[in-house]
């Protein structure tokens, strides 16, 4: 696959909810697209693109790059440390 191509796709390195996204669309294809028994997969990918969005504007208002952490065990320190915390964190 070339280059573009790459770029418009969505991976799990890009998207950090990209489980979570899998998971309801998922639902829906077993579900016959009936989004009434799916409501629990959606409400997660709600909430991972939310606390996701708001690290990234976080980091960007302090200047830091990348906005989104690349690797799994960067983004298992983030949702740590906010579980500890309560805050979203800019840096781990």
């Amino acid at each position: 696959m070339g280059k573009a191509q790459d770029a418009c796709r969505v991976t799990a390195r890009k998207d950090p909810c990209w489980r979570e996204n899998k998971l309801s669309m998922d639902c829906l294809s077993d579900n016959a697209y009936d989004k009434g028994f799916c409501q629990q997969e959606f409400a997660n990918y709600r909430s991972c693109k939310g606390f996701w969005n708001s690290v990234s504007w976080a980091r960007k208002r302090e200047g830091l790059y990348p906005l989104i952490p690349n690797t799994e065990e960067e983004r298992k320190a983030f949702k740590k440390k906010y579980a500890e915390t309560g805050e979203v964190p800019t840096f781990v």
